[in-house]
């Protein structure tokens, strides 16, 4: 984004939930947020591990995930 945030979408397309969403991200991260379908913004929260970031949700299949990260 014109910002320097980061917006990433994610579709599960498989018949199964992803527990926990691991990203290797190539910047230092304040903070993730999740867009839900109401258009609010929701922090998510996350570990870091040197350029991978291991997100504490979960994600239904066939479930958007629209994230932003700052």
């Amino acid at each position: 984004m014109k910002d320097g945030r980061l917006l990433c979408a994610l579709l599960d397309m498989s018949l199964d939930p992803i527990e926990e969403l691991p990203l290797v991200i190539d910047r230092d991260v304040k903070d993730i947020k999740r867009i839900t379908p109401c258009g609010e913004y929701e922090s998510v929260p996350f570990t870091k591990d040197g350029d991978r970031y291991t997100l504490s949700l979960t994600v239904a299949p066939f479930d958007p995930l629209v994230i932003i990260v700052e």
